[in-house]
C-alpha cells in the first residue's frame, strides 16, 4: 500500500472552511484542498488525481495550470473522449468474453454529459509523462482514467420527506495505453487509486451508499470492485438487471404511432407522468427523483440538449393517460458501437442496428398499455431518426419485465457499497414485492 493525493475541487465550503480558492466568474468559486488516500495501485510513476464538479471541466485548463501540468484544454477534452471510448469488455471468470463488448462515443464533451446530470463530480487520474514539457515549461500528461460519481438523493419511503444522499458511479473507464505490449495502466491497478478517490468523497461529503452497474459476464470488475469494497471496510450487494433491446422496425407499430400524444412541453400531463411513476417507484429501493420539481430540472436539461427526445403518452376516449414514458435519443449523445459481438449480437453488429439508440425512461401505465406505447414509440423513431434499436432496461419484480422482454439481451449487476447494514437491510425490506423481489430504482436518463 503506498499514499498518493488527490485534488479536491469543490463548491460547497461550509463543511472543509478551506482558504484557496478560483473565481470562475461565469460559474463562481470553486475551493480547492489536497487530500492524502491510501492506495492499492504498483504504478510506478506519478499521478494527478482531480475531483472536479462536471461543470467546471469547461474551466479545467485553469486548474491544469495551477498544477503545473500543460494546460491545452482541447488536448485534454481529445484525451476524455478517447479514454471513455474504451470498450467495456465483458469477461466471465473463465477469462472469456461474453456476448457483447461496446464502446461509447459521446458527441460535444462534456456538455452532452453535463446536460444529463449536472451534478457529477468528475474523477480523472493524469499520468505526467517523464522530462516532457510543452513549449511553456508544462508536463505534459496522458489521461489514465474517467469516472463520474454523480450526486443524487433518495427517499428512504414513500410516506418520508428525508431526503438521503448517494452516488450512482458510472463512466468507469481506464486507458488502454500500452508499453512494450503490457497495458501499463489497467495492469498496475490504477482503477484501484481512482475507487479509493471515489470512496475518500464518500467520507468527505458524508455518504453511505452508492451504487453502479455493470455487465453481468464482466466478472473482472465485480471482483475487483468485491475487493475494493473488502479492502476499504465497505459492505457490498448485487443485484440482476438486463438490458433489452427491440428491433424497431420489427418491433414498430404504425397503428399505436398515429396513437402517440405528444407531451413533451405539457407541464400538467408531466405532472401527472411523475405522479403514477412515483405511485410505482416510491416504495423502490434508492427511489430518486423525489418531488416534481426535481423530476423537471433533469428532464429540462434533457430536452433542452437533446431536441428529438420526447414524452409520450396513449390516452382513452375521455383524454385520460393509460400509458406514457419519456423516449430519450441517445443518438444525440452517443455513437454506440459493438466490440468483437458474439451470438445474435454478430447479427446485430452486421446491420448497423447500435449506430443511433432510443431509450425509455419513466414508463407509467398498464402493461397492456405500455406495450401499445413502446410500439408507437419504436415506429416513430425509425420513421423519424432511422433509429434501430429500443433500450428496455428491466429487472425481476419490474411490472413491465414481460414487455421488455427481447431475445436481443444483455445481463447486467447492479452493484451496491454501503456502511450501513441495518438500515440498508430496512430499505431491501421495505422495497420487496409481493413475491419478495427487491425493487431497484434504475430509471436515471442514461446509465
Amino acid at each position: 500500500m503506498k499514499k498518493r493525493k488527490y485534488h479536491y475541487f469543490f463548491e460547497d465550503n461550509s463543511k472543509l472552511k478551506v482558504q484557496e480558492k478560483l473565481d470562475f466568474k461565469q460559474n463562481g468559486l470553486l475551493y480547492y484542498k489536497d487530500i492524502e488516500i491510501e492506495c492499492f495501485d504498483s504504478y510506478e510513476g506519478d499521478l494527478e488525481l482531480f475531483a472536479v464538479p462536471i461543470k467546471y471541466l469547461h474551466n479545467f485548463d485553469t486548474i491544469l495550470a495551477l498544477n503545473n501540468l500543460t494546460c491545452d484544454l482541447e488536448d485534454f477534452f481529445d484525451q476524455c473522449r478517447e479514454v471513455i471510448a474504451v470498450p467495456e469488455k465483458h469477461q466471465n471468470e473463465k477469462g472469456t468474453e461474453g456476448k457483447m463488448n461496446f464502446q461509447a462515443y459521446f458527441h460535444d464533451f462534456p456538455t452532452s454529459l453535463e446536460s444529463i446530470n449536472d451534478k457529477a463530480i468528475v474523477v480523472v487520474a493524469l499520468a505526467p509523462i517523464k522530462k516532457m514539457l510543452d513549449a511553456k515549461g508544462k508536463r505534459l500528461y496522458k489521461v489514465a482514467a474517467y469516472v463520474h460519481a454523480n450526486e443524487f438523493n433518495f427517499s428512504p419511503n414513500i410516506e418520508s420527506e428525508e431526503l438521503i444522499p448517494g452516488y450512482y458511479y458510472n463512466m468507469l473507464r481506464v486507458s488502454e495505453d500500452r508499453v512494450d505490449g503490457k497495458q501499463i495502466y489497467r495492469r498496475t491497478g490504477v482503477f484501484s487509486t481512482v475507487f479509493g478517490v471515489l470512496l475518500d468523497l464518500t467520507k468527505q461529503n458524508d455518504i453511505h451508499y452508492v451504487y453502479a452497474t455493470m455487465g453481468k459476464e464482466n466478472t473482472k470488475i465485480k471482483t475487483a470492485l468485491v475487493k475494493l469494497a473488502n479492502d476499504y471496510n465497505k459492505k457490498h450487494d448485487f443485484f440482476s438487471t438486463i438490458s433489452n433491446s427491440k428491433i424497431t422496425f420489427l418491433h414498430g407499430s404504425n397503428k399505436y404511432r398515429n396513437k402517440l400524444i405528444d407531451i413533451t412541453n405539457d407541464t400538467e400531463q408531466l405532472e401527472i407522468l411523475y405522479n403514477k411513476s412515483h405511485k410505482i417507484r416510491g416504495k423502490y429501493m434508492f427511489n430518486q427523483f423525489s418531488s416534481f420539481k426535481d423530476f423537471l430540472h433533469t428532464y429540462n436539461r434533457v430536452i433542452s440538449y437533446s431536441k428529438s427526445t420526447k414524452a409520450f403518452m396513449l390516452a382513452d376516449k375521455n383524454g385520460n393517460m393509460t400509458a406514457a414514458c419519456v423516449a430519450v435519443n441517445w443518438g444525440d449523445y452517443l455513437s454506440f458501437n459493438l466490440d468483437n459481438p458474439k451470438g445474435i449480437f454478430r447479427l446485430v453488429e452486421k446491420l448497423k442496428l447500435t449506430n443511433k439508440l432510443v431509450y425509455a425512461w419513466f414508463t407509467v401505465g398498464e402493461e397492456r398499455e405500455v406495450d401499445k406505447l413502446y410500439k408507437g414509440v419504436s415506429k416513430y423513431y425509425k420513421d423519424n431518426y432511422n433509429i434501430k434499436m429500443f433500450i428496455l432496461n428491466s429487472y425481476d419484480g419490474d411490472p413491465y419485465q414481460k414487455v421488455k422482454s427481447s431475445l436481443i439481451n444483455d445481463p447486467m449487476n447492479y452493484f451496491v457499497i454501503h456502511d450501513r447494514p441495518k438500515e440498508y437491510q430496512k430499505f431491501k425490506e421495505y422495497s420487496k414485492d409481493e413475491n419478495g423481489n427487491v425493487r431497484i430504482f434504475i430509471d436515471t436518463a442514461m446509465l
